[in-house]
């Protein structure tokens, strides 16, 4: 799908959000929000024909809705076919990485584990990688995937040479890669202790139930193969079709050692809901139910997304708790 014309004036409103900051006391104003989001979803309607015949068959149109929560939000894997590239997508990440991944705002090695050539998911965390390369990585960072597979022996000498330079290091990754390599390091009898401000992303990732396996089990092994503490693991949640990714917030916590639960920060140019599997209607707090996001960074696609992840509130955010079985019409 080709990209449509954006009247340079509503791009302009929406960089301007992002540049207020991401942090948890960022303004946060929801009359502007909401005002941006129906003048985005009046454009998306008018020039999106594929967005605009799933509104009307939902009795949808701007004329209709008057919240944000009432915009129509498009199934993720349909969200993510609409463009293939988003012009917003650096100005909504590079704060978020800035802010949650390195609020010490240090350049470091940086050691990527994520394959190009994979999914959705996959192509999204290895443009984050680009990313944070580009903005704090050092000349001695490196990929450590190529073509789905997993060069665990370099990684571990990568390792090595961190731990013998006593430089800090950040991983980013896909679990599933973190997982092949700490089977390979129990194999081998590896184990490392990494200097201190050493950090690492990893991503969420349900097992084949759909859950999310237990972030403490996670943790240990980590903590037990790399020396990291909970607090230099954090998670990353990249849904389908959204520019705009979420972070926990432990490490930004830690660093202003203002303690609260672990949980996904919601930007200031992001809205998000956890509504009923059946009836898609809100849920109360406290109860799970499926992620519904509405991205302002989203102008070139769609700004309302439903997923089919599982999530609960949590402090100030969220937490992603698996995937429901059943795809969302």
């Amino acid at each position: 799908m080709a990209i449509p014309h954006i009247p340079a004036e509503l791009e302009q409103k929406i960089r301007s959000l992002i540049a207020g900051g991401v942090e948890v006391d960022a303004p946060r104003d929801d009359e502007q929000f909401n005002a941006l989001a129906l003048e985005i979803f009046t454009f998306q309607f008018e020039t999106n024909e594929t967005y605009r015949q799933f509104c009307l068959a939902r009795g949808r149109t701007p004329q209709t809705v008057a919240q944000w929560e009432e915009i129509p939000a498009l199934p993720a894997p349909l969200a993510g076919e609409l463009v293939p590239h988003n012009p917003l997508y650096e100005a909504a990440v590079l704060p978020i990485l800035d802010t949650y991944l390195f609020p010490d705002d240090a350049r470091m090695t940086i050691l990527g584990l994520a394959d190009s050539a994979g999914s959705d998911s996959s192509s999204q965390l290895t443009a984050l990688i680009s990313l944070a390369l580009a903005s704090y990585g050092t000349e001695t960072s490196g990929s450590f995937v190529r073509a789905g597979a997993l060069d665990a022996a370099g990684l571990a000498a990568a390792l090595r040479n961190a731990e013998e330079r006593g430089d800090p290091i950040c991983l980013i990754g896909d679990t599933h890669y973190y997982t092949m390599f700490m089977d390979y390091c129990a194999d081998q009898g590896l184990r490392f202790h990494l200097p201190r401000g050493s950090r690492l992303l990893d991503t969420v990732q349900p097992d084949e139930s759909g859950k999310q396996p237990p972030r403490d089990k996670i943790y240990k092994r980590y903590r037990e193969t790399l020396g990291l503490t909970m607090t230099a693991c954090i998670n990353l949640y990249t849904p389908a079709g959204l520019a705009s990714p979420f972070i926990d917030s432990m490490l930004y916590d830690a660093h202003r050692r203002d303690w609260r639960p672990r949980h996904k920060v919601i930007p200031p140019w992001v809205r998000s809901q956890i509504v009923d599997a059946t009836t898609l209607d809100p849920v109360r707090r406290g109860s799970v139910g499926l992620l519904r996001h509405v991205d302002l960074a989203n102008l070139y696609s769609v700004l309302a997304v439903q997923t089919r992840d599982l999530g609960v509130v949590v402090a100030y955010g969220f937490e992603v708790i698996g995937q429901a079985s059943a795809e969302i019409d």
